[in-house]
């Protein structure tokens, strides 16, 4: 493991070359560079926009050329030394009399011309995908190339959240070994009408980007790399530095030496610097993209005595690329760099901040050296918590075992393969809700500040969820039916709809702990493209976002991959229900079965002291029993009711840290309680005051004193004011 958090230069260090077959080669043929198909989405074959391909290779003078560098005379050959890759999509496949469903790439060939490495399309927006793609990432593996899949966004409204897209890449870009391979963003000009920026203000465009960035990494574990032009971020951002920390692979076509590079990066890992190479093996006449990757240093390294080391050296393309190999001079005793580009081992003595070098080369060619700048500290005594086990969806808070620590020095903690949805604190505190059924190896690393650090590692198991949880008939507020299983066999596919509420079992569903909604074993899912007027229906429990409601104080249901919220039709009973713009109305409120209110830190329960039902009863938070003391509803008249009583803040307008309490429900503001989103869990919200129910436990009480909720400021990235209906 690292020793520090590398979030750019740990990105593609383990690419890997499975055993799978060579793809055979293909007839030349030619094919305009631009699809001809006309139709919503007639650029999907393409890697990149013709608008951006213009720009890129237009005369002097064209819009945005001063961000794009001097036009070539030529083809270009990139930079001297350059570590080659192509970057390919359907539009590679030319359709041809030989090759009716598209030629093949012989990715032998391509190897042999000195190409190290592969990009490959594997989707656009969330209605697309490559159909070369699997033959593609088999081939080029096979052929001993590091592939990368990517996906083209599209931001523009009704192709689905960036969370969706990113989930949408990332169920498309297949495994290998069991792993996703490396990831790529493609954002560039709108090939499509409705403007260059797909609509979007340069504030939600980035707002856009960090939640595709933030749901890739979520689901991968991974740093997507970020392609685009200087000119376009400048347009569409207006120079954002928010997503400066990921690996850029930036298109410029230019005579000079290096790229045009976006504002706010210091330096790139991938650089497109023609669309018109021709590529032995690829039949694409003359028009295939070429890339040069750059060695980057990973910047000063910090590591203890006996603390094991893995530093990938390259920001792209490290590992097993073909026929790149690396060799290292003044690395710490103990240390040593694998020809696959990363240094590794555990260091024996310690020693003040020193230089070292590493060499990349080729076929007997240098490429390039980076020196790494390293300081071994002495080692700390660290103990790692016990062995874990959480059920997806379960709230968490651990508190690790101190660290033993030089008198007068803190240590400050980080941790690395924690299960998704967890995070640690530097005080030593993991805490979130884990969502991925697994079994994870994690390790704790401690660090004095004074160059002492000690690492432990110790397992997790998150355990996936059965139907147990808040189980009864869920009821719309339309005409009061029930969502409904027909024929009552919660078979794979079923079409859900809403017909009168009889109380069968047909119509009982549980809201389990991991946020999905389960009837007999399966899932309310959506399949298909997660947008307007998509239906719901029944799938196989497999904890995609798609699978995952979020229940508002409205009664809404809102779905994770689409953002938008579940709907029961107007129309005649059995009718399917579908997704629809959250709205507020009648038709997006359910009344699901009542259940518990949970704090995320530290998953106590919102809780009536004894079952209580006079009015000033002031509600508590107490460990999550299950019992009628913690079983509330949520309203559609935005209340949260338990025992006929309604949750109260106790003066409308108040200043915060007043409690919350349980009163006779009136419809008054000080009851109504709207929801917002953010963080692992959800805020409550009183309009009122414009306080969020907190859980004074968060900020240091006990269960036994009895934590009152109180009302509390609303921050931006919520601890104590995060909750879930569960």
């Amino acid at each position: 493991m690292t020793a520090v958090a590398l979030l750019g230069s740990a990105l593609l260090a383990s690419l890997w070359v499975p055993a799978v077959p060579a793809v055979a080669a293909g007839a030349a043929a030619s094919l305009p560079r631009a699809g001809s198909a006309a139709g919503p989405h007639d650029n999907v074959a393409e890697a990149h926009s013709p608008r951006l391909l213009r720009e890129l290779a237009g005369p002097s003078g064209a819009a945005g050329q001063a961000w794009l560098g001097a036009r070539p005379a030529a083809v270009p050959t990139g930079p001297a030394g350059a570590v080659r890759g192509v970057d390919v999509a359907a539009f590679e496949h030319p359709v041809t009399t030989a090759y009716p469903k598209g030629a093949p790439i012989d990715w032998a060939r391509v190897a042999a011309g000195r190409i190290r490495y592969a990009a490959i399309k594997a989707t656009e927006g969330n209605y697309y995908v490559n159909p070369f793609y699997a033959q593609d990432l088999a081939g080029a593996s096979a052929a001993g190339l590091p592939v990368l899949g990517y996906g083209f966004a599209n931001p523009k409204a009704g192709n689905g959240t960036a969370a969706g897209q990113a989930q949408y890449l990332v169920d498309h870009a297949g495994t290998v070994n069991g792993r996703t391979p490396p990831l790529m963003l493609d954002i560039e000009y709108n090939p499509y009408q409705g403007g260059e920026c797909y609509g979007l203000s340069k504030a939600a465009m980035v707002t856009w980007l960090l939640n595709f960035d933030g749901e890739a990494r979520k689901l991968t574990g991974q740093v997507p790399v970020l392609y685009t032009t200087g000119d376009w971020w400048h347009r569409c951002t207006g120079d954002s530095a928010a997503l400066s920390a990921s690996p850029l692979w930036v298109a410029s076509y230019t005579t000079a030496a290096g790229p045009v590079m976006p504002v706010g990066w210091g330096d790139w890992a991938l650089w497109q610097y023609t669309s018109t190479a021709r590529v032995p093996g690829i039949d694409s006449n003359g028009h295939t993209d070429v890339d040069a990757l750059n060695l980057i240093a990973p910047g000063a390294q910090q590591t203890a005595v006996g603390m094991s080391v893995s530093v990938p050296v390259s920001q792209a393309v490290a590992g097993s690329a073909s026929g790149l190999s690396y060799t290292a001079t003044g690395l710490p005793a103990g240390l040593a760099v694998t020809p696959g580009g990363v240094v590794s081992g555990t260091p024996t003595m310690t020693q003040s901040a020193q230089a070292s070098t590493v060499t990349a080369a080729a076929e007997g060619e240098t490429l390039g050296s980076v020196g790494v700048t390293w300081a071994v500290g002495g080692a700390l005594s660290v103990t790692a918590p016990a062995s874990q086990q959480t059920a997806a969806g379960a709230p968490v808070l651990l508190t690790v075992p101190p660290a033993s620590v030089p008198a007068g020095q803190t240590a400050s903690y980080s941790a690395t393969g924690l299960p998704p949805g967890l995070s640690i604190s530097a005080a030593g505190q993991i805490a979130g809700w884990p969502d991925r059924p697994g079994s994870y190896h994690a390790t704790l690393v401690a660090d004095d500040g004074q160059h002492d650090m000690g690492e432990a590692s110790f397992t997790w198991t998150v355990t996936a969820v059965n139907d147990h949880g808040r189980a009864g008939p869920v009821r719309s507020q339309v005409r009061r039916r029930c969502l409904n299983d027909p024929g009552d066999t919660a078979k794979t596919g079923t079409r859900i709809g809403v017909v009168s509420c009889d109380g069968r079992a047909a119509q009982r569903w549980a809201l389990a702990q991991d946020g999905t909604l389960r009837i007999r074993g399966r899932c309310l899912s959506v399949t298909g493209t997660a947008g307007p007027g998509a239906v719901a229906d029944l799938a196989q429990c497999s904890g995609l976002a798609r699978q995952h409601w979020t229940v508002g104080t409205g009664g809404e249901l809102g779905n994770g991959a689409a953002g938008l919220c579940l709907t029961a039709p107007t129309s005649k009973s059995g009718t399917a229900v579908r997704l629809a713009a959250c709205a507020g109305s009648a038709s997006q409120e359910w009344l699901l079965p009542p259940g518990p209110v949970v704090s995320q830190i530290p998953g106590g329960c919102l809780d009536d002291p004894g079952n209580a039902t006079a009015s000033h009863t002031v509600i508590q938070v107490w460990p999550c029993a299950g019992d009628a003391a913690q079983n509330w509803s949520a309203l559609a008249s935005r209340a949260v009711q338990i025992h006929g009583r309604c949750l109260q803040a106790r003066q409308a307008g108040a200043a915060s840290g007043r409690r919350v309490e349980l009163d006779p429900c009136t419809g008054g503001p000080a009851q109504r309680w709207t929801i917002s989103v953010g963080g692992t869990g959800m805020q409550l919200r009183n309009p009122s005051s414009g306080l969020c129910l907190t859980d004074t436990e968060a900020a240091g009480g006990t269960f036994a004193d009895h934590p009152a909720a109180v009302t509390g400021p609303c921050p931006a990235s919520p601890t104590a004011t995060s909750w879930q209906f569960r």
